[in-house]
């Protein structure tokens, strides 16, 4: 993340991260932990490949990984956790 939208996230600022399985997961999981480090609320949408991520997050979305036909990144019926863990 840039100098720019990190000033701006504070406590009262929720931040939708996708947490992908791939090349790019360490990347995304260090802004993640920009986001926290400055305390906005974290809330994550990845795969049930990414469950680890509960424990670190203010919500979590799960989603089922299907094929990336045209690389659009996951698409899924998804199950929304808010202050439990995955699937409450």
């Amino acid at each position: 993340m840039k100098h720019g939208p990190i000033a701006i996230i504070d406590e009262r600022m929720p931040v939708v991260i996708v947490v992908p399985r791939n090349e790019s997961y360490e990347k995304v999981v260090s802004n993640l932990e920009e986001v926290q480090a400055r305390s906005g609320k974290v809330i994550a949408a990845t795969t049930d490949d990414c469950a680890d991520l509960a424990d670190q997050v203010d919500a979590l979305i799960m989603m089922t990984q299907v094929a990336d036909a045209f690389d659009v990144g996951p698409v899924a019926a998804a199950r929304v956790s808010c202050g439990g863990a995955a699937g409450d």
